[in-house]
């Protein structure tokens, strides 16, 4: 688990992956993993228009921490890793990108699901 946490600190300190809320490493992987579950065709295809502006913006390997935008390099990789690494975005960093609260908002709306049932939404 020591190691884990080392390298997330490192690559997020590279800038490819988020800077994580500290105690929150193992969580955050999880988070971005399940996040990967998350991903339905018809959802995917419905964010086609926010993830061709975002890796256009950011190709992959960007580091831009200062714009609102940015979420991180790795999440130019695709647009599975683009979506999980939005899910962490708002979960488990402090820097919470415009583009990341926008697709975890479009994630519940396309469930079906209420924003106030459940509990992030005081972090959209």
């Amino acid at each position: 688990s020591a190691r884990v946490e080392q390298d997330i600190r490192r690559s997020a300190s590279a800038g490819y992956n988020l800077p994580i809320q500290k105690g929150e490493e193992i969580e955050s992987v999880i988070t971005h993993e399940f996040g990967h579950t998350l991903i339905d065709s018809d959802f995917s295809e419905s964010i086609e228009d926010i993830w061709k502006s975002y890796s256009e913006k950011f190709p992959e390997g960007t580091v831009a921490p200062d714009d609102s935008d940015f979420v991180s390099g790795y999440a130019a990789k695709n647009k599975e890793e683009f979506i999980s690494e939005c899910l962490v975005s708002v979960l488990h960093s402090d820097n919470h990108s415009t583009i990341a609260k926008e697709i975890v908002k479009r994630s519940i709306s396309f469930s079906g699901e209420e924003i106030n049932d459940n509990g992030i939404d005081a972090t959209l």
